[in-house]
C-alpha cells in the first residue's frame, strides 16, 4: 500500500466518524449553543466537536502532523491537514441539507488527499493524488451540459460585492445559469461529480477549498486556485470566459 492509498485509507475514516457526530447535531439543532464569530459568521458546538473528534482521531494515525482547522486554528508546517469541521454552518443551522465535512492532507504546499462528505445527503467523495476519485454518487446524475449548466458562485464577507456581482453577471451573459449552495465544499463536490460545469469564489480559505481541489482534479476538471496570505482565489470547472 502506498503512502497516498494509506492516507486516503485514515482520512475516509476520520471524515466518517466526523459526519456521524456532525449528523446527529443536525438532526437536534434547536439544541445547540451558537456563537457569533462576525456578521452572518456563525460557529456552533457540532463545528467545535467535529474539529475536535477530528484532531483526535488524527494524531492516533499521524502524532506529529499538525491539523489546521477553521475553528481552532493551527500552523501549516511541514506535511498537514486542513479540515473545515461544518462548511456551510448557516446551512446546517437552518436545517437544509447543503453542508459538508472536509479534510485535506497537504504535502509540500499541494493539496493531495481530499475527502468530502455530505451526511445529510448520505454522500461521500474522496480522492489521492494519481488515485482517482472515489464517489458514492450515482455517475448517470446530472446533465453536465452547457446549454443548461449550472455555475456555482461562492459568497464571503472578504469578496467585494460589486466585483461578485459583474462576475456573475458575465457568466449569466455566457449562458450559465448561477447559483450559491452556501457552502464551498459541497459546490466542488457537486463540480467532482458532473452535477455543476463549475465553482468560482475569491478570497476562500484554504481548508474551505483543500479537499475539493484534489477531488476535481482526480476527476478530471481543470482548476486554477490562487493563494496569497491565506487567501485563495478559485476557479474550478468551465473556465470558457474566466475573468484574468
Amino acid at each position: 500500500m502506498t503512502d497516498f492509498q494509506q492516507r486516503l485509507g485514515h482520512a475516509e475514516q476520520i471524515v466518517a466518524a466526523c459526519a456521524e457526530v456532525a449528523l446527529g447535531h443536525f438532526r437536534a439543532t434547536k439544541d445547540l449553543a451558537v456563537d457569533f464569530k462576525g456578521p452572518r459568521d456563525f460557529v456552533s458546538e457540532a463545528d467545535r466537536q467535529v474539529e475536535t473528534t477530528a484532531i483526535e482521531l488524527l494524531a492516533e494515525h499521524y502524532p506529529d502532523e499538525p491539523l489546521i482547522g477553521e475553528e481552532f486554528g493551527g500552523h501549516a508546517t511541514g506535511d498537514y491537514w486542513l479540515i473545515d469541521p461544518i462548511d456551510g454552518t448557516t446551512n446546517f443551522l437552518n436545517g437544509l441539507p447543503l453542508w459538508g465535512v472536509s479534510l485535506a492532507f497537504v504535502r509540500n504546499g499541494e493539496p493531495v488527499v481530499g475527502v468530502i462528505a455530505l451526511p445529510a445527503l448520505d454522500e461521500v467523495l474522496s480522492a489521492a493524488k494519481t488515485l482517482g476519485l472515489r464517489s458514492t454518487i450515482d455517475a448517470a446524475l446530472g446533465l453536465t451540459s452547457a446549454e443548461c449548466g449550472l455555475m456555482g458562485v461562492g459568497r464571503n464577507g472578504r469578496w467585494a460585492g460589486d466585483d461578485r456581482f459583474r462576475l456573475e453577471q458575465a457568466l449569466e451573459a455566457s449562458g450559465l445559469s448561477v447559483v450559491c449552495l452556501g457552502s464551498c465544499a459541497t459546490s466542488l463536490a457537486m463540480v467532482a461529480s458532473g452535477r455543476m460545469l463549475g465553482y468560482v469564489e475569491r478570497s476562500a480559505k484554504p481548508w474551505d477549498v483543500a479537499a475539493g481541489i484534489v477531488l476535481c482534479e482526480e476527476a478530471g476538471i481543470e482548476i486554477d486556485a490562487r493563494c496569497e496570505n491565506e487567501s485563495v482565489d478559485i476557479w474550478a470547472g468551465r473556465l470558457v470566459g474566466k475573468p484574468r
